[in-house]
């Protein structure tokens, strides 16, 4: 049988042997020529140098929110803990500050038949604007029209969706159960808005608030905080904001549901008010000198 011969294995080896140490030879030489360089390593860049914040002015502008326009009124600008540091005069919805500023303020708006939110005011984020030679920081507010008392509309629905009170007169409705629901409805004019702040001047709340009283403490609601008194009881409901648009008005509504086991007929008084805190009808049980709207329906009754 045919074999490899024992010089013939020498031989290959000895080829072998010469052919890697002629590829070391040339990689040697070849590879640091070829323009192939290693990646280098990535170096930590330092940080950049944080810029210091500008002191500038604000200048402020106010707007109506939905009807748009310009608003006049006072700006307050309060620091963290709520002192006022300057009022600024608001004109053809534009007021400066006197004062620079290089860090966070509050804002806030008040204008006669107007109400607004605070704006927190941060330099690092505000945009600067030129007036010729002089920078400011932009601030702009947004402030809603209050609406008049006849404006505003209230009424009441029944469960099955007859009217048990509007303005003028409230109606009957007799409950099959112990409980039973009533839908409280509001219609918002065009180009106003009633909305929920808190006031950092007064720190207080001025909310969107209902006052619903009953004449028999029996009686139970689902929603609000429930005061005795006198014989009755009262449910205060803070109410969600309610804006319409420029062109369109706007309804909304607050279903509650009602439960009671006694056998007298319920007499059902329910109000409406603006620009109160809760905690201060709480105890008073009623608005506050902040109110610039106050609505009521009729008393309806539940047998």
């Amino acid at each position: 049988m045919g074999g490899v011969k024992a010089g013939d294995a020498f031989k290959w080896g000895f080829f072998a042997a010469v052919g890697f140490f002629l590829f070391i030879i040339v990689a040697a030489y070849v590879l640091p020529h070829t323009g192939v360089k290693p990646s280098p390593e990535p170096q930590p860049q330092p940080s950049p140098e944080p810029q210091p914040i500008e002191a500038l002015p604000l200048k402020i502008f106010v707007g109506d929110a939905v009807a748009g326009g310009t608003v006049d009124g006072t700006v307050y600008i309060l620091d963290s803990s709520n002192r006022i540091l300057e009022t600024v005069t608001i004109t053809s919805g534009t007021g400066t500050s006197g004062k620079y500023y290089d860090y966070p303020v509050t804002l806030f708006f008040t204008g006669t038949g107007y109400a607004s939110k605070p704006y927190y005011f941060d330099p690092e984020t505000a945009k600067i604007i030129s007036v010729g030679t002089q920078k400011y920081y932009e601030a702009d507010l947004e402030a809603y029209a209050t609406p008049s008392e006849a404006g505003f509309g209230m009424l009441c629905l029944a469960e099955d969706g007859s009217v048990l009170a509007d303005e003028s007169s409230g109606s009957t409705y007799a409950m099959t159960d112990t409980d039973t629901m009533f839908t409280l409805q509001f219609t918002v004019p065009a180009g106003y808005g009633l909305i929920n702040y808190d006031d950092p001047v007064e720190d207080e709340a001025d909310n969107l608030v209902l006052i619903i009283r009953i004449n028999d403490t029996l009686a139970t609601l689902d929603v609000g905080q429930r005061v005795e008194y006198g014989g009755y009881v009262y449910y205060i409901i803070t109410l969600s904001d309610m804006v319409a648009t420029k062109d369109d008005p706007a309804v909304f509504t607050k279903v509650i549901t009602l439960y009671y086991g006694g056998s007298s007929t319920l007499a059902i008084n329910v109000s409406f008010h603006n620009n109160v805190d809760p905690s201060i009808i709480a105890s008073s049980l009623t608005a506050d000198s902040d109110t610039t709207l106050s609505d009521s329906l009729a008393t309806f009754y539940i047998s």
